[in-house]
């Protein structure tokens, strides 16, 4: 339930991703080293309905995977985020966190749930499932 230019440029960053890895170690290895990108692409074009922590759990495993694939840019890479560890974002005003390249990634996936993410409570699960308390969307 991502607005669909979300959903595009998301698509485009991993496909990016997944071109740095064929150009990295070639075509015998890429396929099953980009096999959780495509996962992930797949579960986008679905437009399946997430709750956070459902994102957050497909995150990990891609950014886990990813880095085991990209290993080489992060080792030693590191971002400036405005994002706290789950993905909130802390304010222009707020001082800067220096990360590994991965947490940075990582919680700017995350964010990406929190700032598009439409809450639709007929199709979600806690909220048509009469369990509104619950839920963690409603809240925010």
């Amino acid at each position: 339930m991502f607005p669909a230019e979300v959903r595009k440029s998301t698509i485009s960053l991993i496909m990016n991703w997944m071109k740095g890895i064929h150009g990295r170690v070639g075509n015998g290895v890429s396929w099953g080293l980009t096999a959780q990108h495509r996962n992930f692409i797949e579960m986008l074009e679905k437009d399946e309905v997430l709750t956070f922590d459902d994102w957050k759990e497909e995150v990990t495993q891609l950014m886990q995977l990813h880095a085991m694939a990209r290993n080489d840019i992060y080792d030693t890479a590191q971002l400036r985020v405005r994002f706290d560890a789950e993905g909130n974002f802390t304010g222009k005003d707020s001082a800067w966190q220096l990360v590994s390249k991965q947490e940075g990634e990582f919680r700017y996936f995350l964010n990406l749930h929190r700032e598009n993410y439409q809450h639709d409570p007929t199709t979600c699960k806690y909220c048509s499932g009469h369990m509104p308390q619950l839920c963690k969307e409603r809240k925010r």
